[in-house]
């Protein structure tokens, strides 16, 4: 039987690659393309400004548009959704409700709420995942049923599940016509909204346009450029999406992801409250103007370059202001036309150090990181116009300046411009006692998202294995001497074990077993899965006899060492010769 569809357009406002949109068609003899617009609902479950509001609108004529190339058209209905639903399910005897599944709370609780109506009401709701590349559900099955939580352990689940599947085809107007389309009067009665309608100023406008139309064009230049100016993971489109996917299986399952409070896998910490210095922050007065600039062009634009992001984010939290990252992730989420519920969140506690990121006393300088990014000072020229006027020299610290030279540039700090409200070198190094304070007394809390815990099932874990009294094997790891990664030629093999020694005194007194790969490992997961399967979660037992290749046992004696290398292994194995060290540690 072919239904009476209502299809629920909800975050996915977009034709291509649309799966749940295309079943729906197929399944359908006549079809009504609906976006509910619940002012309530959206102001309820996020923040969202003046910015955001008109790409939404944008997005939502754009949609309009292009369906009308198809023969069909968006209907724009106003209200609470439950009642909008009930009230047109029955006026148009709707069979089918179709949506695209989502992983915010609110989202989910409403895809509940209209199973339930449709229990009630006896239509047939259908949801699939479009959102993301995976579905986060499988991922969470195949990691036992919790989230991974580190990156390196997500990589190793989507290497088990392969590739995402591919982009559905392309709709077209045969598609529709086989639909009976909505009759022209509705589109005329549910238009999209115009700004004034909802009271929105039409001064806040981004020169970001919103809609489908227009991403596709971004998307397909940025494509482009990249052909020219190749990048790798994470920095390259593959990374960021990886990110996105990572961020969004973990708050899927995680419960309070976006706050601090019973948010299970992040630091509890006794943040300042002052709400002078946060309003200075989201307003761009905090008189630096690196910090400033950024803020200047978040408010205005509703995008800001992810390193912006960073240098912003920490300046908030962990580097100076010592302010929750909740409040910041709040500002984001209104200003950013990109806020995403588990991406906005999940970068917030990784900048503020309160999960996922454990290089803690990495703190952004709002000086000198802006002026390694643009010596000239030319962006800040651009969003502070007040100090277009300062000498390169100056910009970016402009109180350091003469009183004359600051009249010259037309600028007097402390009048004009903000002083700096804090002294960074002082307040950062402040914070960073709290933040240290904090991780020891919370340790357990670190170790949940710390990429060098020691795991069962996490193949490139972090433990060197005990295997008999006095003998040691060092496995693949990540330990507390995991960025030491020596990659030497056979001949320099001397100086390396030199060094493993200077570095790590109590192998002197152990009997040390080292395992050697026959080439450079490089960035790939290849070769590791190849040395050590994905059922095992330790390396492989070295095999008895000891002039095997592959395998190098070292006795207690260190001035036996390149004699024992030497009689180990084949030299073709030593001529690409990698150790990962690992902190020594005897499993219980």
């Amino acid at each position: 039987m072919l239904h009476r569809t209502i299809h629920l357009f909800r975050k996915e406002l977009r034709l291509h690659d649309n799966p749940v949109l295309l079943a729906a068609l197929e399944s359908s003899e006549a079809l009504y393309p609906v976006y509910i617009l619940d002012t309530a609902f959206l102001t309820s479950s996020m923040h969202i400004g003046a910015l955001r509001w008109n790409f939404l609108l944008q997005s939502l004529e754009d949609l309009h548009k292009n369906l009308g190339k198809l023969g069909s058209c968006l209907l724009v209905i106003q209200g609470q959704y439950e009642l909008v639903l009930r009230d047109h399910i029955q006026k148009w005897n709707i069979t089918q409700v179709t949506l695209d599944a989502e992983m915010e709370p609110f989202y989910k609780e409403m895809e509940a709420n209209i199973q339930r109506l449709g229990a009630e009401l006896g239509f047939k709701v259908l949801s699939l995942v479009s959102h993301s590349l995976y579905n986060t559900q499988r991922i969470l099955d195949l990691n036992g049923g919790s989230p991974p939580l580190t990156y390196k352990r997500f990589l190793h689940i989507l290497s088990l599940l392969g590739d995402p599947e591919v982009p559905v085809r392309n709709l077209t107007a045969e598609d529709f016509q086989r639909c009976r389309a909505p009759d022209p009067g509705l589109a005329e009665c549910y238009r999209v909204p115009l700004p004034m309608d909802l009271k929105i100023s039409l001064e806040s406008l981004s020169p970001w346009r919103g809609g489908e139309t227009e991403g596709l064009q971004r998307l397909e230049q940025h494509l482009t450029d990249q052909a020219k100016h190749h990048s790798l993971p994470p920095v390259s489109l593959q990374g960021q999406l990886l990110w996105r996917e990572f961020f969004y299986t973990v708050a899927s399952a995680t419960p309070n992801f976006t706050q601090m409070a019973g948010n299970p896998i992040c630091l509890q910490i006794c943040w300042y409250k002052d709400a002078e210095r946060l309003h200075k922050w989201k307003t761009a007065q905090t008189g630096f103007p690196w910090i400033d600039a950024i803020m200047t062009q978040l408010r205005q634009e509703g995008w800001i370059h992810h390193l912006a992001r960073h240098a912003v984010a920490c300046f908030l939290t962990r580097g100076d202001l010592w302010i929750s990252w909740e409040e910041g992730m709040k500002v984001f989420e209104e200003l950013l036309l990109d806020a995403d519920y588990s991406i906005n969140a999940g970068n917030w506690m990784w900048l503020s150090a309160s999960a996922f990121f454990h290089q803690y006393t990495r703190i952004f300088c709002p000086v000198r990181f802006g002026k390694r990014t643009d010596p000239q000072g030319d962006y800040i020229r651009k969003y502070l116009p007040i100090l277009k006027n300062f000498p390169s020299k100056y910009i970016y610290e402009p109180w350091t300046a003469s009183e004359e030279e600051q009249k010259q540039a037309g600028c007097i700090i402390g009048q004009d411009y903000p002083f700096p409200i804090v002294n960074h070198k002082e307040a950062s190094d402040h914070n960073l006692q709290l933040m240290k304070q904090v991780r020891e007394e919370q340790h357990r809390t670190v170790q949940l998202t710390r990429g060098e815990r020691c795991c069962s099932t996490h193949i490139p874990c972090a433990v060197a294995h005990r295997r008999s009294s006095g003998t040691w094997a060092l496995g693949l790891g990540f330990g507390c001497f995991s960025r030491m990664l020596f990659h030497v030629g056979y001949e320099h093999h001397e100086q390396l074990f030199w060094l493993l020694l200077k570095c790590c005194p109590k192998f002197e007194n152990k009997s040390v077993t080292l395992f050697f790969l026959p080439s450079p490992l490089g960035a790939s997961s290849c070769l590791l899965q190849k040395c050590f399967p994905k059922t095992r979660s330790s390396p492989p037992a070295p095999p008895a006899d000891p002039s095997a290749p592959g395998w190098l046992h070292v006795s207690p004696r260190c001035r036996n060492l390149c004699s024992s290398a030497r009689a180990s292994c084949k030299p073709s194995l030593l001529t690409s010769l990698l150790v990962f060290v690992t902190m020594i540690c005897p499993m219980r």
